[in-house]
Order: C-alpha cells, then sequence, then structure tokens
C-alpha cells in the first residue's frame, strides 16, 4: 500500500457523512458512477484494439473501469474517497 492509499483510508475512517450527503450520493452520486463504470467497460472494449499492442491495456482497464467501480462499490455511503 503506498502513501496515497494510506492517506486515503485515513481520511474515510474520519470522515462521518450526514444524512443528507448519504442521500445524495445514494439518488444521484451512485447511479452516476455506475453509469461511468458502464460506459467505461464499453470504452474500454472498443479501446482493445489499440491498447494491447501498444502495451496498456491494464493501464486502460484501471482508468476506465476501476477507478469508477471502486468509487461506486468500495466507498462508503455519503464519503468523498473510497477507503481501499
Amino acid at each position: 500500500m503506498d502513501d496515497q492509499q494510506v492517506r486515503a483510508s485515513r481520511q474515510a475512517l474520519m470522515e462521518d457523512p450526514s444524512g443528507f450527503a448519504m442521500a445524495g450520493d445514494l439518488l444521484i452520486a451512485r447511479p452516476l458512477l455506475l453509469g461511468a463504470t458502464v460506459l467505461g467497460t464499453a470504452f474500454y472494449v472498443v479501446s482493445l484494439p489499440f491498447s494491447l499492442p501498444g502495451g496498456n491495456a491494464d493501464q486502460a482497464a484501471e482508468t476506465l473501469i476501476g477507478i469508477p467501480a471502486r468509487a461506486t462499490f468500495k466507498r462508503c455511503l455519503g464519503c468523498t474517497v473510497s477507503g481501499e
């Protein structure tokens, strides 16, 4: 785990989101992030013919799928950063 992940974990543990933040996250942010994950998956599949020969398919997967998926499914409800 690198320093950035440690700081993000500490910040997530210290966050105490309000009910309003949780409701906004549940009703607005999570559906948008889920859509971003699905759209990122589609973009990743389209990018494969270019990213495989270029050797950066893993980086493309992380950027287009991994980041939005973690923000959607691993972040606590109402928190601003993922607590991985």
